[in-house]
């Protein structure tokens, strides 16, 4: 995200309220990542229940973006308050990204050491 105008960071009170304009860089996040989520329900219309955590998982991953920069333009260290306020937003997306069924995928079942070096003396007799 580009910088952020002094003032309209974590804790802004726009966001307190939920009032964003859809042409400030923070609502073009929350308009790219409501996109984002629908296409990955298909593009179609989405059920009441969709849309809920859509507008949920949008707003969480704004307030996540935003202490992310905060993070990145400052070499303070957080403060305590940011700190607890980071954790309960990032926690609190990974719940709301499960639900929207965005969690981990399966990945292939893990090698054990013999198929591992197996594997590195194949790539090895390759190269």
């Amino acid at each position: 995200m580009a910088r952020n105008r002094p003032g309209n960071g974590p804790h802004s009170k726009l966001l307190a309220r939920g009032s964003v304009n859809g042409r400030s860089r923070n609502g073009r996040f929350l308009a790219a990542v409501r996109e984002e989520l629908t296409q990955h329900f298909g593009g179609g219309p989405l059920t009441a229940r969709q849309r809920i955590l859509v507008e949920r998982v949008a707003w969480l991953r704004l307030h996540v973006a935003l202490f992310d920069e905060k993070v990145a333009d400052c070499s303070e260290p957080m403060s305590d308050r940011d700190r607890a306020s980071y954790l309960a937003f990032s926690n609190s997306l990974v719940r709301a990204t499960r639900e929207l069924g965005l969690g981990a995928t399966a990945t292939a079942t893990p090698m054990d050491a013999i198929s591992y070096g197996r594997a590195l003396a194949a790539e090895d007799d390759a190269a």
